[in-house]
C-alpha cells in the first residue's frame, strides 16, 4: 500500500527530512534491508505533526550503508551539544537514530508496514523525484506507545493520549484497514 504525503499539515523540515532519508534509501546496495520508520518520528507522521519528533527513528539490521547515504545527502555527526548518537542535518535541525537489530521481523510485522511516497522538488532540482519510506503500522505504533508506557512503571499521560489519537486514527483508517485482531494480539 502506497500514501501519498500532501506535504501541508506536516513540518517543512520533517517532510524534507523525510525526502532526503527516502533518497538515501534508494542508494543503499541491493540486497539492504530498508529501513523502517518507527517512535515519535511514526506518530508525527500519523498525526500529521500533531507531536513533532527531534529525530526520526529507524530501525535496521545494519546501520553502515544507510549512514553513508545519509552523509552525502546532508547529515553529519551528532547533534552539536547533544552526546546522542546518530546524525543531524544542521540546515533542517533534525536527527536521525538508527536502532540496530538483528533479528528479522516477523511475517506480521513485515505484512503491516507501510510504504509512505513523498513527492517533493528540492532547490536546484528541475523535476519531482519521488522517494518512499517504509514506516511501521499504526496497530503496531499503538503497541509500541502502550509498551513504552508501562514500561515507565506507570502510564504516562501523554502516551495514553498518543495511543488514543492513534486508534482514533486507524479506525478512520489512516494507513489502510485497521486490523483490530492483530492489535489485541499484539497487546497480548
Amino acid at each position: 500500500m502506497k500514501n501519498v504525503i500532501d506535504p501541508t499539515p506536516w513540518r517543512p523540515n520533517f517532510v524534507d527530512a523525510l525526502s532526503l532519508l527516502g533518497q538515501a534509501v534508494t542508494c543503499l546496495p541491493f540486497g539492504v534491508p530498508d529501513p523502517v520508520l518507527r517512535g515519535a518520528a511514526a506518530v508525527e507522521l500519523y498525526t500529521g505533526s500533531l507531536w513533532p519528533a527531534a529525530t526520526l527513528e529507524l530501525l535496521m539490521a545494519d546501520a553502515r550503508p544507510l549512514i553513508a547515504e545519509l552523509f552525502a545527502v546532508g547529515f553529519h555527526w551528532g547533534r552539536p551539544g547533544h552526546a546522542s548518537g546518530g546524525v543531524w542535518h544542521p540546515e533542517l535541525q533534525i536527527g536521525i537514530e538508527i536502532a540496530e537489530h538483528r533479528a528479522a521481523m516477523g511475517p506480521a510485522e513485515v505484512s503491516n508496514l507501510l510504504a509512505v511516497a513523498i513527492d517533493r522538488r528540492f532547490d536546484g532540482q528541475a523535476a519531482r523525484v519521488p522517494v518512499s519510506v517504509k514506516v511501521i503500522g499504526v496497530e503496531d505504533l499503538i503497541t509500541e506507545q502502550i509498551t513504552f508506557s508501562l514500561t515507565e512503571g506507570t502510564p504516562s499521560k501523554e502516551a495514553v493520549r498518543r495511543a488514543r489519537v492513534l486508534t482514533a486514527l486507524g479506525r478512520a483508517g489512516v494507513g489502510g484497514r485497521f486490523q483490530v485482531g492483530y492489535l489485541q494480539r499484539r497487546l497480548a
